[in-house]
């Protein structure tokens, strides 16, 4: 069950609570078409530059006790990728956050800010 709170100005907070029958794996993923780097654990940083606008830096807060997360470039290689480089260009970017200790039940927040 995921909740999402927008805290006007300020951040989107996220909350994930999770039942699950079985816990081999948990990972979460996130998408941007901008640079994204972990800055220290804990803290994702997406560069965000539109073309034609301020350049603004936000940051994805998570429990680095619950996650270890990673950015891998997309591969837009096929002929169906076409609608995606030409809509977002050559540069997806997936976010892997994987769980640590994945349980059964457990729960997971992400806050989301300008840095």
């Amino acid at each position: 069950q995921r909740t999402v709170r927008l805290n006007r100005g300020k951040s989107v907070q996220i909350d994930d609570a999770l039942k699950l029958t079985k816990a081999e794996s948990v990972e979460q993923h996130l998408m941007t078409c901008y640079p994204a780097e972990v800055a220290k654990p804990g803290e994702l940083v997406i560069h965000f530059a539109p073309e034609g606008a301020k350049a603004m830096d936000f940051v994805v807060r998570y429990n680095p006790a619950q996650f270890d997360v990673s950015v891998e470039k997309i591969k837009l290689e096929n002929m169906e990728d076409k609608g995606v480089k030409r809509n977002w260009g050559d540069n997806i970017q997936r976010i892997n956050m994987k769980a640590k200790q994945p349980k059964t039940s457990d729960k997971y927040s992400f806050k989301i800010s300008l840095k």
